[in-house]
């Protein structure tokens, strides 16, 4: 049997599961908002019993968007104030992006592994040994979806807050119009790092991984060694 290794700390694990909960709450709450037809069952079952309970006689479906706009609010804070203590403790402690290296690599090099990793993932093709020996901690296209994932909270916190405080910042209409835009796009590229991140977790040659994130962050050494150029320890 082999040796298992931890590649993840509790930190970066606790942070994770953090963000994850708050990430899927802004997710729910912004597609209540922003196709309400479509999620107004949704929001059907929250109001109900919230209107119930307050004695309200309003739409349901009303209460239930209602709650979430406040909800969005608040969790968008909360997420904020998550991400900039994390990042704060992460540097902190000198850690280096190590994600980073993956995309630091010559385009030919990131294209051609990431050719071989998409045939892996969508059609089940071995990652050919040369590609596989260059690859570290983080794969190419890890490091492309967190280019994503940078690019939409970026553009998500600067609309949210000018939106949050629009009279108080006294915007004007047309700039009002602006940040729903880049609001929605933002929106639209998180949804995307959620599918495209969910899909390449769920893979089964990455279950492992997925384990460790929700149990000790221990993975088998050979494994480590194969899918993460990892030995003898965390990265």
């Amino acid at each position: 049997m082999s040796r298992r290794i931890r590649v993840m700390d509790l930190a970066y694990r606790a942070g994770h599961l953090v963000n994850l909960i708050l990430f899927i709450s802004l997710i729910v709450s912004g597609l209540m908002l922003f196709a309400s037809d479509a999620t107004s069952w949704i929001a059907l079952a929250i109001g109900q019993p919230l209107s119930t309970l307050e004695g309200v006689d309003a739409d349901p479906v009303v209460v239930g968007i209602q709650w979430a706009r406040t909800w969005h609010r608040v969790v968008g804070l909360a997420w904020g104030a998550f991400v900039v203590v994390y990042l704060v403790y992460y540097l902190s402690f000198n850690r280096k992006f190590h994600i980073l290296k993956a995309i630091a690599r010559s385009l030919g090099e990131q294209a051609r592994e990431a050719a071989a990793l998409v045939k892996h993932y969508t059609l089940g093709k071995p990652i050919p040994w040369e590609v596989k020996a260059r690859m570290g901690r983080y794969n190419v296209l890890t490091g492309w979806l967190f280019i994503l994932l940078l690019a939409s909270t970026i553009l998500l916190s600067i609309s949210g807050v000018a939106l949050l405080y629009k009279e108080q910042l006294g915007l004007s209409l047309s700039t009002t119009r602006l940040m729903y835009a880049l609001h929605d796009i933002g929106f639209a590229l998180a949804l995307g790092f959620l599918l495209l991140h969910t899909y390449a977790t769920l893979h089964p040659s990455n279950r492992p991984l997925l384990r460790a994130m929700f149990t000790s962050g221990e993975v088998p050494e050979d494994w480590a060694a194969e899918h993460l150029g990892v030995r003898g320890g965390e990265e």
